[in-house]
């Protein structure tokens, strides 16, 4: 490093064909960036604090730095879930909005009037599941004062969160035919919003998706979070399929009823089954009502029986099937599903809901230390290999029905006349 009073001469030229060459000297001098004032003796250090800012020092700077005020970082913010389900008449599971404080046994006001819950005397461990209620909420925040000995002190931001909708607009083709005439535009602006507190009356927020912006300031920085509500309505249709190719064997159609009756009653008990033929025949099922936005979690086969078809040579597998359609068509059965069970053990379990906030603040509120995002992997359990040759004709069997019901008319397909009236609904007849 060069010392101070270094003089450093840069000289720049500029060339050109038709014109006289031309250059410039500048002079860089090295100056003391912590100068002694007034010519005095005292030395002044160059230190840089918690915030990478630069200051000038009589103090050494691991002492200076410890006068200093704390470093603030940037307000972390959690929402209880990102997205909610709530099905048109009902109202959400808990209050949508901001809670009133972190899920914590006690706080402590500070000289700064800041809510200080990471001091030695609050015991998160005092949350019991029996008095989490009064935490049953959409969000939580916090900030973190960071100081220069490394000592972090987490501030309770939950109660300076602020909420506001997001109103979404889409452009539309009017048919005003009169100010078409006049000269004037038919186009028209179709925006949706809803208070959050009509989130909370059944009805109040007509079926549809709405963004609520949550916002947090620690006076320094802010942080802003966007909840996802999907009012949704939601209808079903029922009807019998005949997935599978008719059968030579009784005793092999009777085989695979018992087993698709099987993994019903497993998913009605544990909510998930493995058994390969159920998951290809709900495949099957929603693969052939794409078009209509169906998904595998929305097909819920209720039975399974063997039965002689007229005009079918051989037995057939018949089984009963409810197919769940929501408006809008970006809600389905699996997302509900998930949402509900996540919810649940989050205003059920206090400890699993402070280890969730604990990770989504990226501080842990128990250990009072800086908590680490551990990914979580899911693991799923294999289908059968057995009938390997059965998925291949039974593959084949799902191209040839599909290309049946969005191609043909009456062509006597038994899965497109039992859902005819699915295609009629939602114009793709």
């Amino acid at each position: 490093m060069a010392p101070v009073g270094s003089v450093f001469p840069v000289d720049f030229w500029v060339w050109d064909a038709d014109y006289v060459n031309t250059s410039v000297t500048r002079y860089v001098e090295i100056t003391d960036p912590c100068p002694r004032p007034n010519g005095g003796s005292q030395r002044y250090r160059l230190c840089k604090d918690l915030h990478n800012t630069l200051y000038c020092s009589p103090l050494p700077c691991d002492r200076a730095n410890a006068m200093r005020p704390p470093y603030y970082e940037p307000p972390s913010l959690a929402l209880l879930s990102d997205v909610v389900y709530v099905e048109y008449g009902s109202v959400p599971p808990y209050y949508l909005g901001p809670c009133a404080s972190l899920p914590h046994a006690k706080t402590t006001n500070t000289t700064t009037d800041d809510y200080d819950y990471g001091n030695d005397t609050a015991d998160f461990s005092a949350v019991q599941d029996d008095t989490a209620a009064g935490y049953y909420c959409g969000a939580y925040a916090l900030t973190r004062a960071r100081y220069s000995n490394g000592r972090v002190v987490p501030i309770d931001l939950t109660n300076d969160i602020d909420v506001r909708p997001m109103i979404d607009c889409t452009a539309t083709n009017g048919t005003n035919t009169t100010a078409a005439a006049d000269g004037g535009t038919t186009d028209a602006t179709l925006c949706r919003a809803c208070p959050l507190d009509l989130m909370h009356l059944p009805g109040g927020c007509l079926p549809g998706a709405y963004y609520y912006i949550f916002s947090v300031s620690n006076g320094i920085n802010s942080t802003d979070k966007v909840l996802t509500v999907q009012v949704y309505y939601k209808t079903s249709v029922r009807g019998y399929v005949s997935p599978f190719p008719p059968y030579d064997n009784y005793a092999f159609a009777v085989e695979d009823a018992d087993n698709i009756n099987t993994a019903i009653r497993q998913v009605e008990n544990v909510g998930a089954t493995d058994t390969w033929l159920y998951g290809w025949l709900v495949s099957f099922i929603s693969d052939s009502l794409e078009l209509a936005d169906v998904q595998d979690s929305d097909v819920v086969p209720r039975k399974a029986w063997v039965a002689q078809l007229l005009g079918v040579t051989g037995v057939s597998v018949l089984v009963d099937v409810e197919v769940h359609i929501h408006a809008p068509n970006a809600v389905h059965m699996g997302l509900i599903r998930n949402y509900l069970i996540y919810v649940s053990a989050m205003t059920t379990n206090a400890s699993f809901l402070v280890s969730e906030l604990s990770t989504k603040l990226g501080f842990d509120l128990r250990a009072h230390s800086q908590a680490s995002n551990v990914a979580q992997k899911v693991t799923g359990t294999s289908s059968s290999v057995n009938g390997s040759s059965r998925r291949s004709q039974l593959e084949l069997r799902k191209e040839t029905d599909n290309k049946c019901y969005r191609n043909a008319q009456g062509c006597g397909c038994p899965f497109a006349m039992a859902f005819r009236g699915i295609g009629s609904i939602f114009g793709i007849d």
